[in-house]
């Protein structure tokens, strides 16, 4: 058959023999080309694949990720005036920008949930809800990332996600006065550093040029407050420009041009838990005598314990915004009249009725007006104290803009009281709160900073220097 195949191709005229002889050598050569190629491409997913992950991880680490971790201790805000963000903020600006900040609250049931009063939980799940829209708010800048919420203990939890978000810092407030933040701040901080991650703290410090600022040693806080008085004579609290609907980090971040990186699942959510799911998780931590008094005084007033205009505060007093209205017309009504048009007898009258403590407040302001019957910076007090501690306003901004409203730089004239200059009014007022507020956390840092040197030993000012005793001791 091969022989009779290669005399009919003989008898082919030339042409087509040239023809016949050329398609064929295309074929084979276009076989042989597609096997090369397929060959290729055998190999294509697998080798170059490799090189582009490692880019990607690559461009994973050099994007520094800047942990800004929000306790609910004085810092749950995005101002100007927050240590935390601005100082993310530097770092990143360090990076060129490359980077992402993240900012993370660790609800730990036993810190935020345990014992505590309905209206506690009412002002977290406001201040939580406030904080979370500002974040969005901000996000589309793409260098901050959404508010991240996880549950359960901060010393576990954060450094797992930090490992997760392979994020070269974290930025975290001083440690806080009461034991379970306190402890919860010093062994997670010291978790962060022994997995590598650069720690910085921040503070709310008046005056951050104090010695007590700087420096975190029970030497260089005063025992007794004339030597206070005496220290911040010659200190001044930095006047920060006026505040703006936008505050600078948002401004900051929006010029910024990066690549959002994604937290993958697990990391935990940007969605702030409901309040029935805060009250339900309240009372399951709670133990079961506080839960049982607290049913039994429903039932009878000489039990309860609810502060005067508690409802009040909580509703309109608690969240960036609210603060903020309430500091503006605080300054522009004065201390008697914000204080008569808020705190007047029918508010109070109409909740907390079961409360001896409400009660004796509305029984003072039943027959006069509220500045006739309320003590002399009761109004301030009551109305900033929860949201400075909360940190939805800081201490120096509330100074600041006193300051700013009487035209005194010095907010700090006149701290020693005397019978004609105690009670001062209005703004005067309301940085005695603040500087009052100021001196007994320097106090508490103290004695607690003496405690942790000298191995829990009590620690009070009153220990420190000679006492002559009680004078009525003898004979009694």
């Amino acid at each position: 058959d091969r022989h009779q195949h290669r005399q009919s191709f003989d008898k082919l005229p030339q042409h087509l023999k040239y023809r016949f002889s050329s398609m064929i050598k295309k074929t084979i050569a276009s076989l042989v080309f597609l096997l090369v190629v397929g060959t290729t491409f055998a190999f294509l997913p697998v080798i170059p694949q490799t090189t582009e992950q490692h880019a990607t991880s690559s461009s994973f680490l050099a994007a520094a990720t800047s942990i800004v971790w929000l306790t609910g201790h004085e810092d749950l805000r995005v101002t100007n005036d927050h240590g935390g963000f601005m100082g993310a903020l530097e770092e990143q600006k360090e990076n060129d920008n490359d980077g992402v900040i993240q900012p993370v609250f660790i609800l730990d049931p036993k810190i935020h949930l345990q014992s505590k009063s309905p209206s506690a939980l009412k002002r977290l799940h406001k201040c939580l809800s406030s904080l979370e829209d500002d974040i969005a708010s901000l996000c589309s800048s793409i260098l901050v990332s959404p508010l991240v919420i996880q549950t359960g203990s901060a010393c576990s939890l954060l450094p797992q996600l930090a490992q997760e978000l392979e994020a070269d810092s974290c930025h975290v407030i001083d440690n806080d006065v009461v034991t379970s933040m306190r402890t919860s701040q010093q062994v997670t901080c010291q978790a962060l550093i022994d997995q590598g991650l650069t720690v910085r703290r921040w503070n709310n410090a008046l005056r951050p040029s104090a010695p007590w600022a700087k420096t975190k040693t029970a030497a260089s806080m005063p025992s007794f407050y004339p030597d206070y008085c005496e220290i911040i004579a010659n200190q001044q609290v930095p006047m920060a420009k006026p505040r703006k609907k936008n505050n600078v980090l948002g401004t900051v971040a929006k010029t910024t041009t990066t690549t959002t990186t994604k937290l993958s699942t697990g990391t935990g959510t940007s969605v702030v838990p409901s309040l029935p799911e805060l009250m339900e998780w309240s009372q399951s931590v709670t133990p079961s005598a506080v839960t049982d008094f607290r049913l039994s005084s429903q039932s009878k007033s000489a039990q309860s314990t609810v502060e005067p205009y508690e409802d009040l505060i909580t509703n309109q007093f608690t969240s960036e915004q609210e603060v903020q209205k309430a500091l503006d017309d605080y300054h522009r009504l004065g201390k008697d009249a914000f204080g008569d048009y808020l705190y007047h007898y029918s508010y109070d009258n109409q909740s907390n009725s079961n409360s001896m403590y409400a009660a004796s407040v509305t029984r003072l302001v039943k027959e006069c007006r509220p500045r006739d019957g309320l003590a002399v910076r009761e109004v301030p007090t009551r109305t900033f104290s929860p949201a400075l501690t909360m940190g939805t306003v800081s201490a120096r901004d509330v100074m600041i803009s006193s300051s700013r409203n009487t035209n005194n730089i010095d907010s700090s004239s006149n701290l020693n009281p005397s019978p004609w200059s105690w009670g001062r009014s209005s703004d005067e007022s309301l940085t005695d709160v603040l500087e009052w507020r100021e001196w007994f956390r320097l106090l508490a840092d103290r004695s607690l900073a003496l405690q942790e040197r000298q191995g829990q030993t009590a620690a009070t000012s009153g220990g420190e220097k000679e006492q002559s005793g009680d004078a009525r001791e003898p004979g009694t």
